[in-house]
C-alpha cells in the first residue's frame, strides 16, 4: 500500500542554503497537505560526507494522512564490532604518530582508549573519530586524514573528510550525529567539568593536557544545529 505521508523531503531539484555548511545543498521538508516548505531548517544536506546535516520536523514522526499510521524516523547505528575491526589494529594513524611526537606514550594511549580512536586505510593511515552517544550506541565514524609531521588536516587536492558507512558501502544509512566523546559523560562526577570545543583534534589534545576535564567536540564549524546536545548542571 502506498502511503501519503504528512511530511516528506522535497522531490524537486530545488536546493536551499544549509544552516550547517552554508552551501546551497539543503533539501527541505514539505508539508504534503499544503505543498509548502515547513521552515528554513528542517531538511537534509546533500553533502552527507562533508556536512551530514539532517534535521527532522519537530514532531519527530511522519503521519499517514489517510490511515493515521505513524512512522518514526530512526537514525542508523553501527555494530560495535567495527570498534574491534578499526581500533585494535597494529597500524598507527598519522594523527596518533603526530601525538606521540609531542606527548608521552602513556598519555596518548589513554586518550586512544578513552575515545576509541580508530585507523583506516580509506586514505593511508587515516583516523576514525567515532561518534558514540550516552547509551554507548555508535552513530557514526568520521574519517579524517592528517599530516603526521604537522598534525594539520589534509585539505589538498581535496578536503579529506568522509564517513565509515561510506567506506563500508552501507546503503540508506541515516546519519544523525552527536557530540564527539559524548559516551564519556557517564564517567564524570557531579562536580566534574565538561568543555566543548569545535574539532576532535582539539578535544583529544586538551584531554592530554588537562585530563581532569572532559573534552567534547562538535566536529563541525562551531554550529550546534542538528547535533544531540546534553546540558549538565
Amino acid at each position: 500500500m502506498k502511503h501519503n505521508y504528512k511530511y516528506s523531503l522535497d522531490r524537486s531539484s530545488k536546493k536551499f542554503v544549509c544552516p550547517n555548511c552554508n552551501k546551497k545543498t539543503l533539501v527541505k521538508f514539505v508539508d504534503n497537505e499544503t505543498n509548502h516548505y515547513l521552515n528554513s531548517t528542517d531538511g537534509r544536506c546533500d553533502r552527507e560526507s562533508k556536512c551530514g546535516y539532517f534535521k527532522k520536523p519537530t514532531s519527530n514522526c511522519i503521519t499517514n494522512i489517510n490511515n493515521c499510521i505513524t512512522e518514526v524516523i530512526q537514525p542508523s547505528y553501527h555494530n560495535r564490532k567495527v570498534l574491534q575491526d578499526y581500533c585494535n589494529t597494529k597500524q598507527q594513524s598519522n594523527f596518533i604518530s603526530y601525538l606521540l611526537k609531542h606527548f608521552e606514550p602513556k598519555a596518548v594511549s589513554r586518550v586512544v582508549d578513552l575515545y576509541y580512536i580508530g585507523t583506516t586505510n580509506y586514505w593511508h593511515r587515516a583516523t576514525i573519530f567515532w561518534q558514540i552517544d550516552t547509551k554507548n550506541v555508535i552513530r557514526g565514524g568520521k574519517i579524517m586524514q592528517y599530516n603526521c609531521g604537522t598534525g594539520k588536516r589534509v585539505k589538498q587536492p581535496f578536503n579529506h573528510v568522509s564517513w565509515i558507512h561510506k567506506q563500508l558501502k552501507i546503503k540508506n544509512f541515516i546519519l544523525q550525529q552527536c557530540l564527539f566523546g559524548l559516551h564519556n559523560v557517564n564517567r564524570i562526577t557531579k562536580k566534574g567539568t565538561i568543555c566543548i570545543v569545535e574539532s576532535e583534534k582539539t578535544a583529544i589534545i586538551m584531554s592530554i593536557i588537562v585530563p581532569s576535564f572532559l573534552w567534547l567536540a562538535t566536529g563541525a564549524t562551531g554550529v550546534f544545529i542538528g547535533f544531540q546536545i546534553v546540558f549538565f548542571k
